[in-house]
């Protein structure tokens, strides 16, 4: 029997957004995995639903290498 997983897909990017909020500092947006593609967060950062955006990061966990999560 398959058991759901509630963790998003492995070998698909995610994008998130670093921004500045103001004397409370930088921050990275929280944003549902099902909504971190890339086209999605692009069409975001076009509609301005991002306050003050500074970076967008892309990860793929499915490509990095053990070290990446060693102490």
């Amino acid at each position: 029997m398959k058991h759901a997983s509630i963790a998003p897909s492995l070998d698909a990017d995610i994008h998130l957004v670093l921004c500045r909020f103001g004397r409370a500092g930088l921050a990275y947006v929280e944003t549902d995995p099902a909504e971190a593609d890339a086209t999605t967060v692009i069409q975001n950062l076009l509609y301005g639903r991002y306050g003050e955006p500074l970076r967008v990061v892309a990860l793929n966990v499915s490509e990095a290498g053990p070290a990446m999560f060693q102490k």
